[in-house]
């Protein structure tokens, strides 16, 4: 058990909690208890938050977390290690910005499941990671960007 203390909160965002500030009853990852702010708590440790506020967490349901630039082409060309080394990276960025969350749509390599596959092992950190493995592309006439996988 947790208390993060003195949160400031979106009360759109509480189900049905209309105050502005609270403190947080955590149990492991999940939120136990919203009360009201100021209590007193002697049975677990306390985080005083100050007023900052609480969002739970992103979701990104569109990335390609091997692809720190926009350039398809250097992408395309990248090792697997490398890949992978960037895929960790930017998912490590992504928690940072508070996305819990990320929806991988195609990377080199299926590297975005090694990295899941190491996120759930407890490995590295980084979001749930969804990945559609392999990134897909129709090759019509006119779409050459995916003819070196």
């Amino acid at each position: 058990m947790l208390v993060l203390k003195n949160c400031r909160l979106i009360p759109a965002l509480t189900e049905g909690y209309d105050l502005p500030a609270a403190d947080l009853v955590l149990d492991g990852e999940l939120i136990a208890d919203i009360r009201p702010a100021g209590g007193s708590y002697e049975d677990a440790p306390v985080l005083d938050m100050a007023g900052k506020t609480v969002l739970p967490g992103l979701f990104d349901l569109h990335t390609h977390l091997h692809s720190l630039s926009g350039n398809l082409m250097e992408n395309q060309l990248k090792d697997f290690g490398t890949s992978c080394f960037d895929t960790c990276e930017y998912a490590n960025t992504y928690l940072k910005l508070g996305y819990t969350t990320v929806r991988d749509m195609g990377s080199n390599s299926r590297c975005a499941i090694a990295v899941r596959n190491a996120v759930q092992k407890g490995q590295i950190t980084g979001p749930r990671i969804y990945s559609a493995g392999l990134m897909i592309s129709p090759k019509d006439a006119g779409n050459d960007a995916f003819s070196l996988m």
